[in-house]
């Protein structure tokens, strides 16, 4: 069980909802005095080597009344190890994607143009095997019809078929 300690915060994201009016533009001495607070707190997690990978306004929680600000929903934090710097994994994007680093939505963006690529080619493989199917099949339809005696040479007034063989 983990126990969480309610300071009677809401995050960064509701105050913005619900608070336009404090939030929307932020004064410029409140907005100095949270980023003062989150790079203090970003420093200090830094510092104990863990990477949190989804900071948002949903994850930075504050407390108006007693100036008390907190970092949370640390479900895809990653230890690291400056001496074996790897990551456990490095291809899976993590995250809030509006709040992706640079690096990441790079990465995110190889791999769409990767995937968009290899669907091209497959679609383009499958057309091109299509259009020689097609053609196949016209020349064995050609050979057919070509094969056949010419049966009916014409249709009457009356809609009945005129047979070449009389």
């Amino acid at each position: 069980m983990i126990l969480l300690e309610d300071f009677g915060g809401e995050s960064l994201e509701q105050w913005m909802q619900n608070r336009p009016d404090i939030f929307c533009p932020i004064p410029l001495s409140t907005f100095l005095g949270l980023a003062i607070a989150i790079c203090d707190i970003l420093g200090r997690i830094h510092a104990a080597n863990v990477i949190h990978k989804d900071i948002n306004p949903g994850n930075i929680v504050l407390n108006l009344d007693t100036g008390v600000v907190k970092i949370i929903d640390f479900g895809i934090a990653t230890q690291f190890n400056r001496t074996n710097p790897t990551f456990k994994s490095p291809h899976v994007l993590e995250g809030t994607l509006a709040y992706l680093s640079p690096k990441q939505a790079e990465h995110l963006l190889a791999n769409y143009n990767r995937t968009l690529e290899q669907q091209v080619a497959q679609r383009t493989a499958a057309l091109q095997q299509s259009q020689a199917e097609l053609r196949e099949r016209e020349q064995e339809l050609r050979v057919i019809t070509d094969a056949l005696p010419v049966c009916i040479t014409y249709v009457d007034a009356d809609q009945r078929y005129r047979f070449a063989t009389g």
